[in-house]
């Protein structure tokens, strides 16, 4: 089973090791899995929805915006 992790990207890759397929018929050896991330990103929204991602949007340029003070002032 593969976690995905706060922060992944659209086209990250993770590579599960030896949790691909089999190497061979009489074999116990299995191949790496590579998951390849996409995001799907909506045409139509709603109202609120359109409110809910533009008040995510102006919260993480607040924090943004802090961090770039918070280095630039060390």
């Amino acid at each position: 089973m593969l976690k995905v992790q706060p922060g992944t990207q659209p086209g990250q890759k993770v590579v599960m090791k030896r949790k691909g397929i089999r190497k061979g018929t009489n074999s116990f050896k299995y191949g790496d899995q590579y998951v390849h991330f996409n995001v799907s990103i909506p045409i139509n929204l709603t109202e609120r929805q359109r409110e809910l991602i533009e008040e995510f949007a102006k919260e993480e340029q607040e924090e943004t915006d802090k961090r770039k003070t918070a280095s630039a002032s060390s």
